[in-house]
C-alpha cells in the first residue's frame, strides 16, 4: 500500500492523547480540540490536533488578512508520527487534516509554531507550503505551573479570570512562571484553490524566507530521544 492510499479520519481526544504521549516530545494534546489520524495499511501512523489560537484572532496583521479573506483562524497544536512511518507521512497527515478542517469549519487560516529549544525549524510546515512570517514576540507572556500542571496564559485567564500573578499565588502559592520563548511562526491555508490563491497573495507582505537548519546551526531533531528523556523525567 502506497502512502497515497493512506487516509485521514477524525479520532477522539483519548486516542489522540495516547498516541501523542508515545510519539510527541511535549506528550499531550495541549489546546487541541479537533483530532485527526492518518491511517496507513490499517494502522494509525500520524496524528494532528487543532484548536483555537492562543492569541486574539481579531487583532494584528493576520487577523486583518483573515477578515478580508472571510476566514476563521485555528492553531495546529500538536502533531506526531510513529518512528517507523513511511517517508512524508507527517506532511501528508497535515495536508489531509487541513482538508478535513475546511470541510468541518469552512475556509480557514491555521497558525503553527516551531520551537528551536527542541531543535524545531518547521521543516514539515515548509513541506506543506506554509507561509513563514518570522519569529513571535511574547512580550513578557508566560505559561504557568499551577497545582503541578503546566497551563498556558490563555487557559489561566479562561479558568481563573485573571493572569495577575499576585492573585494566582493565592490559588497556588507554589505557582511557577515559565516565560515564553520566541518561536518560528507559520501560516497554513485551508480551502478551495481560488481562496488559497487569494490568501497567499494577501499573506505575501508577511512572508519571510524559510529558516534553514544548516544556516542557523540548529541540530537535527531526534523525537525518539526527546520522548525518552521526557518519560525519564
Amino acid at each position: 500500500m502506497t502512502l497515497r492510499q493512506s487516509f485521514v479520519s477524525q479520532i477522539g481526544a483519548d486516542t489522540a492523547n495516547e498516541f501523542i504521549e508515545d510519539y510527541e516530545h511535549l506528550g499531550n494534546i495541549g489546546l487541541g480540540v479537533w483530532h485527526f489520524g492518518l491511517f496507513h495499511s490499517g494502522s494509525l501512523v500520524s496524528v494532528v490536533s487543532f484548536g483555537v489560537p492562543c492569541f486574539a484572532s481579531g487583532r494584528g496583521q493576520l487577523g486583518t488578512v483573515a477578515e478580508e479573506c472571510n476566514a476563521r483562524i485555528f492553531q495546529l497544536c500538536r502533531g506526531a508520527t510513529v518512528f517507523h512511518a513511511p517517508k512524508n507521512s507527517g506532511s501528508r497527515a497535515i495536508s489531509l487534516a487541513l482538508r478535513a478542517m475546511y470541510q468541518m469549519h469552512g475556509q480557514c487560516l491555521v497558525v503553527a509554531y516551531a520551537d528551536t529549544h527542541f531543535s524545531e525549524v518547521g521543516t514539515i510546515y515548509q513541506a506543506c507550503n506554509a507561509v513563514y512570517t518570522g519569529k513571535t514576540n511574547p512580550k513578557g507572556q508566560a505559561d504557568y505551573i499551577i497545582h503541578g500542571r503546566r497551563v498556558s496564559g490563555w487557559v489561566v485567564r479562561k479558568r481563573y479570570g485573571t493572569r495577575c500573578r499576585k492573585a494566582l499565588r493565592k490559588i497556588d502559592r507554589d505557582m511557577e512562571i515559565l516565560p515564553l520563548r520566541r518561536k518560528f511562526r507559520y501560516v497554513l491555508v485551508a480551502g478551495p484553490s481560488r481562496f488559497r490563491r487569494h490568501c497567499y497573495n494577501r499573506l505575501e507582505p508577511l512572508r519571510q524566507p524559510y529558516p534553514k537548519r544548516s544556516q542557523l546551526g540548529i541540530p537535527e531533531m531526534n523525537v525518539a530521544d526527546l520522548v525518552g528523556n521526557r518519560s525519564v523525567t
